[in-house]
This record gives structure tokens, sequence and C-alpha cells, in this order.
């Protein structure tokens, strides 16, 4: 039920009556309730505690719960788009492409919710949000999971794995890029303690992977811009 309340003002913010309803509908069927009015009852009172803490109000007939500590995360927006396509479409999870982006993931916090899913989707065939929600309890991308569910964006698998395809693209030259910088770092270091085997050797691995990285831009005919509609503009 507090999962359930958690997304009501996640809701409110829609603003088409008819969207709100198919909102309601698909968080009813991602908890397995039939009963669609008791959803409803349940996000509005989730509305509600929101507002009485806004106000600074406490809770009525319930104990208060302490903030989450620890600073805000901040998660990378390809990342949590891509990874939101897969909740979306969970047949994904069996292709290669779901694999590869679950190697590609820099954020622990995020590969935490992709192992997660990944494993109820084997054991159970889909996403089960109160499953799923129980398990990443404590996760700091929290919040954006249970929005996440409330609200999918692609139902086209089809179109989803192009689009992941496209994400996952980027998001390699992004971690070569890391590894080329991590690779000149310690060359760099190795030349100046005068280990020039071991610097020569890495200059090898630098050169191959570079090589590789043009030969696949090239390969594409592009600059990587193909997936520009992923990143966070104006963010």
């Amino acid at each position: 039920a507090e999962a359930i309340a958690a997304l009501g003002p996640v809701l409110a913010k829609v603003g088409s009556p008819v969207e709100a309803r198919l909102h309601v509908e698909r968080v009813a069927r991602k908890f397995g309730i039939h009963d669609v009015e008791a959803v409803r009852r349940q996000l509005r009172a989730g509305v509600r505690s929101a507002r009485r803490r806004r106000r600074g109000e406490p809770e009525p007939e319930a104990p208060r719960k302490l903030q989450r500590a620890g600073k805000k995360v901040d998660f990378d927006g390809l990342e949590l788009r891509l990874l939101g396509l897969l909740l979306d479409c969970p047949d994904l999870f069996g292709t290669a492409e779901a694999k590869n982006f679950g190697e590609l993931l820099t954020s622990p916090d995020l590969r935490a919710i992709f192992l997660g899913t990944s494993r109820l989707v084997e054991e159970r065939g889909g996403v089960e949000a109160p499953a799923l929600l129980e398990e990443v309890q404590g996760n700091p991308a929290l919040p954006w999971l249970e929005g996440r569910l409330a609200r999918p964006e692609q139902e086209d698998s089809r179109g989803a794995l192009e689009l992941l395809r496209k994400g996952l693209r980027q998001l390699g030259q992004r971690s070569r890029q890391a590894r080329l910088r991590a690779l000149s770092q310690q060359i760099q270091q190795a030349r100046q303690r005068g280990d020039d085997a071991a610097a020569d050797e890495m200059m090898k691995k630098y050169v191959a992977l570079f090589r590789g990285a043009r030969d696949e831009k090239g390969s594409r005919g592009d600059d990587g811009d193909e997936s520009s509609r992923f990143e966070d503009h104006g963010a």
C-alpha cells in the first residue's frame, strides 16, 4: 500500500484525465490488483500525505519516518533511459543487448536494479512491481524506479530494442573514452618511474583501443550523434 501511495504525487502531475486513468490502470496491473478503485484511493492518500509533509504536518495516527540519510545522488540520464526501456519491455532482458547494457552500467545503484529485475524476469516471467520495490529498498534510485514503474513510456518491444541499440553505441563510446584516459595516465606514470617496458605494452593496448573506436565510427558513417536524443538537454 505504501509503495502505491508513494506514486500518488507523481501521477497527480498528469494533466489529462484520460491519461491519468490509463496510468492508474497500469499501476493496478503492475501490482497485481484487480480493484482499480482501491488503487485510486491509495494514490489519493499518497497525494494528501505529500501535501502534509510539505506543510510540515505529522502523519495522522502513524509514526513519523526518518528521511533516508546521505546526499542526493545524481544518475546518468542515458543510463536511466535505457534501464527504463528494459523495465517497460522486460522481454528484452533475454537479449544480448541487455547483457551488454548491464556490463556498461557505471552506477552500482542502477546495476542493482538491473540485476534484481533480471532475476525476477527469469524466475517469474515479468516485472512484479511489489517484489522489485521490496528487493531494492534503500536504493537511492528507488524514487525514480517508483515513478518509472507507474508511468511506462515504451510498449513496443521492437522500438525499444532499436532505442536500446542506439543508446548502447553511445555508452560504448563513453566507456572506450574512459579507458583511453585511464591508459594514458597509466602510461605517463610508467614513464615517470622509468618502466618503459610496461609503458610500451600499455601503449599497444591504447593504440588498439583507439583504432577500434575510430573504425567503428567510420563504419557507421557518422560521429555517433544518432543517440543525442538520449542526452539531458538543458540539464
